[in-house]
């Protein structure tokens, strides 16, 4: 009986495989990709604004002047498809992420249709279909930089770009940068020229600089490479008291400055990191770049070196970490005569459903100078430019400040509230302060620099800037502080073409 039992045992082990074995072949052969010819390529594209049928007003013509349709060559240039190539799903979702990744569409769709499925590869065409965004944008810096960038990402809809940059804070002047697009990384050129307008730091710039993208095409659909190269020009003028002696270090200058970039560029789409509801394109990857320079001046002349990198994580679960890091130093004679480090550190947890859907986000900001000239010195807050001046009475500090810690808590205290078409949500926040001088020692008396209430609001259904709105008392400068700020974007990953010298702000 053993025997007789052994051999059933035997038969139906070998039947299980063999069945499990035809049903893999099954499966496979269910998801194996299928290939296909590639016939024609037809291009649908749609304006960001509908056509206007009846006679318009002179204002509706500029803004329709000002969309206009992109072209169906810069879509079938960034398709990498000719007439008989072979294709399958993989490489449509691939060229179809490739397409959103430009600045120009809001939606893309390619439809596959089968002309001859005779063979092992069927005849099919291409139908793609895209609708534009809306090609102009407007960005507000209040750290540094231009108060007021106006972007044209499409003009003439061949993906041309043209920014206008306006200083109007502490500074006034114009700049404007010019994009030429090309299929393996665009040309950029641009110039700047403003002039501080401060009682006793005052000084002219004047900049000119140009770059170029490197793109290297990636071989899984994962992450985007690509280098950026750059190359300015800077002149200096300052005026009044500051420029004069030799011993001063504020003196007319001019500067050539040089880098190189490569950055790992992806986005992940996640909800609930910067906007209450809604799904955001957040950035997940990073970058890292070198600048090499040469300041030429009456006084002396010296080196500049620095390096900066990003990394960004964003997931679902894990929601958003940003960690960036930026160190520059002029040096002379082999010693270092001036550096600064900066560090930043941002992050946005997920909900948490035991506390009412609580949600917490932290920013540490850490900026230190080293060598740095009596005459220099930073403001309080990361808003706040560096100063040549001492320091205001009113901040209750004797020294001028060489190092700055900020770290910012900031917590939504329930789950968002819908009224009509508002969504709001109740904010409560906390801000640590340490300000350093030259010795590396703490000046400020008290930690807390800020704490308050606050309200955010954003629209249901029109994708609009998320509101906040906060009040807050200032240990630190006795006194309470009102705030109303749009919400802030996402950090990039991508290294700006421009060189740039690190500012102490």
């Amino acid at each position: 009986m053993g025997k007789k039992y052994r051999g059933q045992y035997i038969r139906l082990t070998a039947r299980l495989v063999l069945a499990f074995s035809v049903l893999y072949k099954v499966e496979a052969s269910d998801f194996t990709p299928l290939a296909y010819t590639l016939r024609t390529i037809t291009i649908t594209s749609t304006g960001a604004i509908d056509p206007i049928t009846a006679k318009p007003y002179p204002c509706l013509r500029l803004v329709k002047w000002l969309t206009p349709t992109t072209n169906a060559a810069l879509i079938y240039r960034a398709i990498h498809l000719e007439a008989g190539a072979i294709f399958d799903r993989k490489m449509l979702l691939s060229i179809e992420k490739r397409l959103m990744e430009l600045p120009y569409f809001s939606t893309v769709s390619i439809i596959r249709k089968v002309v001859d499925s005779n063979g092992n590869s069927p005849l099919s065409d291409l139908m793609v279909q895209t609708k534009d965004r809306f090609p102009i944008t407007f960005d507000l810096n209040l750290d540094e930089g231009p108060l007021l960038t106006i972007t044209h990402h499409n003009a003439w809809g061949y993906g041309h770009g043209f920014t206008q940059e306006f200083f109007l804070k502490k500074r006034w002047g114009y700049g404007c940068i010019y994009e030429l697009p090309n299929l393996y990384g665009n040309y950029f050129l641009g110039g700047q020229w403003y002039n501080q307008i401060e009682d006793t730091d005052r000084f002219n710039c004047k900049n000119l600089w140009m770059g170029k993208l490197w793109a290297i095409p990636a071989k899984t659909s994962a992450l985007s490479y690509y280098w950026i190269t750059g190359l300015s020009g800077y002149i200096k003028e300052f005026r009044g008291s500051v420029s004069g002696g030799p011993v001063n270090p504020y003196h007319d200058y001019k500067l050539i400055l040089g880098k190189i970039g490569w950055v790992a560029d992806d986005y992940t789409t996640i909800s609930g990191v910067y906007k209450l509801s809604g799904l955001e394109k957040l950035p997940n990857g990073g970058s890292i770049e070198v600048l090499y320079g040469y300041q030429n001046s009456a006084y002396k002349n010296r080196h500049y070196v620095a390096i900066n990198g990003i990394k960004n994580i964003a997931k679902p679960t894990f929601k958003y970490l940003h960690v960036s890091f930026e160190s520059g130093a002029f040096v002379y004679k082999k010693t270092v005569e001036e550096a600064i480090l900066k560090l930043r550190l941002a992050y946005s947890g997920p909900a948490i459903r035991t506390c009412n859907g609580m949600r917490q986000s932290i920013a540490i900001n850490y900026i230190i100078g080293y060598r740095m000239p009596q005459e220099r010195a930073l403001g309080i807050r990361p808003r706040d430019p560096e100063s040549l001046a001492p320091l205001d009475q009113d901040n209750r500090l004797q020294q001028p400040i060489y190092g700055r810690l900020n770290v910012q808590l900031q917590s939504t205290l329930h789950q968002p509230i819908v009224i009509q078409a508002i969504r709001l949500v109740a904010l409560g926040f906390t801000h640590f302060i340490g300000l350093y001088n030259q010795s590396n020692q703490l000046l400020n008396q008290t930690w807390i620099d800020s704490y308050g209430v606050g309200v955010q609001l954003e629209h249901v259904r029109m994708s609009w800037p998320t509101l906040a709105c906060t009040i807050g008392y200032s240990s630190l400068l006795a006194k309470v502080l009102p705030s109303v700020q749009l919400s802030i974007g996402p950090f990039k990953n991508k290294t700006r073409p421009k060189p740039m010298l690190i500012a102490y702000s």
